[in-house]
C-alpha cells in the first residue's frame, strides 16, 4: 500500500463464492512443495533493540475516558485525518478517541491486563514497535528497527514480532529466533503462549505450530489450507478445500481429529472462536456477498448474523461478551460493524476514510 493508505482489503466478491481465486490471503494457489527449514539457524543480523524508550512529546499524554477502562474498548486503524492512525472506542461506538498522531500507526494489539496498547509504528526519527500506557497516555518504543512488520505481546508479557531479515520474514520473541520463512505469514500465540501457529500468506499453504521453548516446526493442516486461529482448549479452526469447496474445519492442537463445521453447499472463510469456544463465527458466500455466520463448534445449522463482511478478514469476537465486530464497505469506505449471535447489527464506526483491523481488550 502506498505510504498513507491504509492496507489493501479484499473487496465482496461480484460474482460467485467459486470464483475468488484473487482475493489476497484466503485463496490459496495450488501446492508447490513443503516447507523451507525454519528456526533452526543462528540469527544472521542482530535482534532489534528492546529496551523502552519514552517518545517525544509522551509526557503530555492521552485522556481517554472511563467508559474504556475494565477491558470494554476496541481499537481500530483509521485514516479519516489523512494518515492511518489508532483510535479506540467502546462498544457502542462512542467516546471514539485519537490516541496516535505521529506518521503511520497500525496493527493494534491489547496487552493480557488491558493496561498497555502495542503498534507498529513508521514514525520520522523511527520505525518499531511502540506502545500506549492506557492508565497514563505516555507512549513508548520498544523496539526500533525498520524492517519490523508486526508485533504482538505474548500472554506472558515477552514481545513477539516479526521483521524482515535478509529478505525473509523472522519471527522473533524477545531476541530469540522462532521461525523464518521466505514469504509473509500470519501468526497467533496458543492461549498458554507455549505454541505459535503459522499461516503463510502464499503456496504452499502448509499450516505449522512451532514450539516456542525447542523452535521445532510441526505441520498441522496440509497444502490449500488458510485462515488459521486458536481457540479454547488449544483446538484449531482453519479453512481447507480439500474436497472441492473452501469449508470451515476443527482439529485438535496438533492437527488430529480434523472435520468440517460449515455448510458444503458455500464457501466458508476466515473462522474465529468464541470466547468459551462453544461457536466459531465465519464469512460465508452468499453469491455475489460474503455475510457473518455462526455455528456451533460441534457442528450444526450455520446461522447468518450480519451482512456483507470482508472474506479476508475473521469477525473479531468480544472476549468478555457477545459481540463480533468486523470490517464491511457497504458504505462506500470501510467500516467497523458489530453484531451478536441474534443478529443484532449495528454500524460502530461511521465517518469518512476507512476504518479497519478492530481488537478488542481482553
Amino acid at each position: 500500500a502506498a505510504p498513507g493508505a491504509l492496507p489493501t482489503l479484499a473487496p465482496a466478491p461480484t460474482t460467485t463464492p467459486r470464483a475468488t481465486a484473487t482475493l489476497a490471503l484466503t485463496q490459496p494457489p495450488p501446492p508447490t512443495g513443503t516447507l523451507p527449514p525454519t528456526a533452526t539457524v543462528a540469527p544472521t543480523q542482530p535482534p532489534p533493540t528492546a529496551t523502552a524508550q519514552p517518545t517525544a512529546g509522551a509526557g503530555a499524554g492521552v485522556s481517554l475516558p472511563a467508559a474504556l477502562s475494565g477491558g470494554r474498548a476496541l481499537a481500530f486503524v483509521s485514516d479519516r485525518t489523512g494518515s492511518p492512525q489508532i483510535w479506540v472506542t467502546d462498544a457502542a461506538g462512542a467516546n471514539q478517541i485519537q490516541v496516535t498522531n505521529d506518521g503511520v500507526n497500525t496493527s493494534p494489539a491489547w496487552s493480557p491486563d488491558n493496561r498497555f496498547l502495542y503498534y507498529v509504528g513508521q514514525r520520522s526519527d523511527a520505525t518499531g514497535v511502540y506502545r500506549l500506557d492506557i492508565t497514563t497516555g505516555q507512549e513508548e518504543r520498544l523496539a526500533s528497527d525498520p524492517g519490523i512488520v508486526a508485533a504482538r505481546p505474548m500472554p506472558n508479557g515477552q514481545l513477539a514480532l516479526v521483521r524482515m531479515e535478509n529478505g525473509r520474514h523472522t519471527l522473533y520473541v524477545g531476541d530469540r529466533r522462532l521461525f523464518q520463512l521466505d514469504r509473509s505469514f500470519q501468526f497467533q500465540f496458543s492461549p498458554d503462549g507455549r505454541r505459535v501457529l503459522v499461516d503463510p500468506n502464499s503456496a504452499p499453504r502448509v499450516i505449522v505450530v512451532v514450539d516456542v521453548a525447542t523452535t521445532q516446526a510441526n505441520e498441522v493442516a496440509p497444502a490449500n489450507s488458510w485462515n488459521a486461529g486458536w481457540g479454547p482448549g488449544s483446538r484449531l479452526a482453519y479453512v481447507s478445500d480439500r474436497t472441492g469447496i473452501a469449508s470451515v474445519y476443527i482439529a485438535g492442537p496438533n492437527g488430529e481429529e480434523a472435520r468440517a463445521i460449515t455448510p458444503g453447499d458455500r464457501w466458508s472463510q476466515a473462522p474465529a472462536f468464541s470466547s468459551d469456544g462453544s461457536a466459531v463465527a465465519f464469512i460465508g458466500g452468499d453469491g455475489p456477498a460474503w455475510n457473518v455466520y455462526v455455528v456451533p463448534a460441534s457442528g450444526g445449522d450455520a446461522r447468518r448474523v450480519g451482512g456483507p463482511a470482508n472474506p479476508g478478514k475473521s469477525p473479531a469476537w468480544q472476549p468478555t461478551g457477545r459481540l463480533l465486530a468486523y470490517e464491511s464497505d457497504r458504505g462506500g469506505n470501510w467500516d467497523i460493524y458489530v453484531t451478536d449471535p441474534d443478529g443484532n447489527e449495528r454500524n460502530l464506526t461511521n465517518a469518512p476514510g476507512n476504518d479497519a483491523d478492530p481488537a478488542w481488550t481482553w
